[in-house]
Formats: structure tokens, C-alpha cells, sequence
């Protein structure tokens, strides 16, 4: 049994509600862990409940997939500890908009940030390991990508990324700082340039190019340490000088920008986008593999890109031929292209060369 998300259409007696389901006017109409008859069916149209999240049977939901489709959800996401690091992700995000407004207004001030980098600390630490820290992140691809949100993602990646080294805790809260703040200069990037719902001509790619300097002299004019100046100047620099910038190469690169760095793409890839929705997490690991190695500082992404592939042990997917298969094995020296059970076809993605994982379920 798993949790699925059904429309009023495909709701059907036996169901089992996951969560409390509520009215618009926030009333409860069914409590959680109700199983459905049809006098609750009745109610729930009653009160105009379009969707809900359900616990279906495995034979049930299979028979139902041939009707329609139905929409599974991942576990984490209907979990009650998924609810409260969406709630405390969420007060982030407005602390953090408050902080860089704070920033802003008072540009010569020096400010104490403490508070929100402790929330990003507890927050780190409240998931049971980095490979649930990464498959928590993925739930929350619903939300937009703001700056506030894409900053306090690519703190919480910085910091997985930065578990394995023996950082200090001055060191950890630094780091931290840096990912909250490294893009704070796309406040003065004009709103219809970054939310551009189409590719950004050559013209306006050069005005983005600007918010690495910009976070630096704002930074800077209030005071903030400089490891934290040089994350923000130098985050879109890459190993083999093919950043920007100053096209600096990886001598030049300070090794938290070079964190930095992979965090903020790895996030920027697999967020929803105005032009475009969430990239899978495999293309985006396949694009590392093709041409990351030159770019970014390997002893950090290569452990990275292996916790991320072994998240998705025993997830379901869609592959390009629109089989439906559970990712059983991970090969290590082709991350992207892991081993998957079909109806009990094991389907090794390395030798497999004419198919992919085109979305995970």
C-alpha cells in the first residue's frame, strides 16, 4: 500500500485518507486515516474536494492505472516530519526575504544573522541522513524558484555536500551564511529579466552575468566576513576557467565557492523554472558526468552525485519507452544510468544505451 493523489473521479470506497481532509473554509469534512464508503465519497463532493491523498492496495492501484492514471506520491511527502521541515522551510524563506531587505535598506549596517543560519543548522539536522535530506529537497519542487527559496536549498545542499570534511562549527556556519546570501545581487537584476518565460537573449544573459560582482559590493558594504564575499564573486566560476566573472581557474577559486558552486547548479537544474519545468534529478547527474568533471572541484561532486543516486534506491520511474520500473542498483561508474526491475525484467541503464529515466513517480 503507498500514497497516491486522486481527483474526485477516481476516488473509490476502500481508499484510506492520509491526512485530515479540509474545506476551502478550513473546515474538517473527513479526519485521517478514514477509510472511504460511499456516504463519505458523498460528502467529500458535498464539500467540493477536488483531490486528496489516499493510501491505495498495490492490486488495487494497478486495476485503477488501467482505467486512468493515477498520480503516486512519494512517501516523505505525506510523512509528518516532511509537514514540519515544510513549515520551518517556509518560515525560512520569509526570514530570509526579511533579512536581505534589512540588507538592503540599511546597506552601510552590520547585521546579525545568526538566528537564520541556526534555522538552517537545525533544519539540516533534523533529517535522518543527507540521502533523505536530498529526497525532502524534491518534494519541495512545487514552490516557485525564488531567490529566497533557491538561497536556502543551496544552503542545505552546501551542507551536505560539506558533512564528509572535518569543517569546524565557525567553518559550517560561514558556509551556511555564504549559500543564504551568495545571490543576494538578483535583487538589482531587473524581476522580467529573471523571470524571463522564454531563453534569455545575449544581451540580457550579460546583465545576470553582473549579480556575482553585485553580491560581492553589497556584501561587502555591510560588512560580511570574506569568505562569504568571495562565495558571492566567485560562485559561477568554474575549474577550467570557463566561468564568470574573471574566467578564474581552480587555483583561484576559494574551496567554499567551489561548494558554493555545485550547490547552486545542482539546485537551479532540478527547480521549476518560468520557461521550464523541474529537470530529472538523473538528466541532471548525466550532465555532471558529460561535462562536470572539468568544471567543478571533483573530491566534492563525485561523493555528491553518489548520495544523490542512491537516494532514489527503490523509487519508481518512468523510462523513455513509458515502462514503469523501481531503481534497484546504482552502478557506480555511471551514476546516471542505474539498474531498474520492470515486472522482474532488471534492466541495466548502462548497456541499455537506447533508453533513460525521463521522470521519477
Amino acid at each position: 500500500m503507498r500514497p497516491y493523489c486522486v481527483t474526485i473521479e477516481q476516488i473509490q470506497q476502500g481508499m484510506i485518507t492520509v491526512d485530515d481532509v479540509m474545506s476551502p473554509s478550513g473546515q474538517l469534512v473527513i479526519p485521517k486515516q478514514t477509510m472511504l464508503n460511499p456516504r463519505l465519497i458523498s460528502r467529500l463532493k458535498l464539500y467540493n474536494i477536488k483531490k486528496l491523498y489516499v493510501m491505495i492496495p498495490d492490486n488495487v492501484a494497478e486495476e485503477l492505472n488501467r482505467i486512468t492514471p493515477l498520480t503516486a506520491v512519494n512517501p516523505i511527502k505525506v510523512s509528518q516530519e516532511f509537514k514540519v521541515f515544510r513549515h520551518s522551510y517556509e518560515d525560512m524563506a520569509k526570514s530570509l526575504e526579511e533579512a536581505f531587505s534589512k540588507v538592503m535598506e540599511y546597506p552601510d549596517r552590520k547585521h546579525d544573522f545568526s538566528d537564520i543560519i541556526g534555522a538552517v543548522l537545525a533544519l539540516a539536522g533534523s533529517v535522518k541522513n543527507t540521502m533523505h535530506l536530498m529526497d525532502t529537497l524534491q518534494c519541495l519542487r512545487e514552490y516557485s524558484d525564488t531567490v529566497y527559496i533557491h538561497s536556502i536549498s543551496v544552503a542545505l545542499i552546501a551542507h551536505m555536500i560539506a558533512a564528509k570534511k572535518n569543517y569546524d562549527t565557525e567553518e559550517i556556519r560561514t558556509l551556511t551564511l555564504a549559500g543564504l546570501f551568495h545571490d543576494i545581487g538578483k535583487l538589482h537584476i531587473p524581476v522580467e529579466i529573471l523571470n524571463k518565460p522564454s531563453k534569455l537573449t545575449a544581451v540580457e544573459y550579460e546583465v545576470v552575468k553582473k549579480h556575482p560582482q553585485l553580491s560581492y559590493e553589497i556584501l561587502k558594504k555591510a560588512h560580511f566576513p570574506s569568505e562569504v564575499l568571495l562565495v558571492a564573486l566567485l560562485h559561477h566560476e568554474r575549474c577550467d576557467g570557463s566561468g564568470y566573472p574573471t574566467a578564474a581557474t581552480a587555483d583561484k577559486i576559494t574551496e567554499f565557492a567551489r561548494i558554493i558552486a555545485i550547490a547552486d547548479v545542482y539546485d537551479a537544474m532540478t527547480a521549476r523554472r518560468a520557461y521550464r519545468s523541474e529537470i530529472c534529478s538523473f538528466d541532471v547527474i548525466e550532465d555532471f558526468e558529460q561535462s562536470g568533471y572539468q568544471k567543478y572541484d571533483t573530491s566534492f561532486l563525485l561523493p555528491f552525485l553518489e548520495s544523490i543516486a542512491q537516494s532514489h534506491i527503490n523509487v519508481k520511474v518512468r523510462l523513455s519507452n513509458s515502462l514503469v520500473g523501481t531503481i534497484v542498483m546504482i552502478n557506480q561508474h555511471k551514476l546516471s544510468r542505474p539498474v531498474v526491475n520492470v515486472d522482474g525484467t532488471f534492466l541495466d541503464l548502462s548497456r541499455e544505451k537506447d533508453l533513460s529515466i525521463i521522470g521519477l513517480l
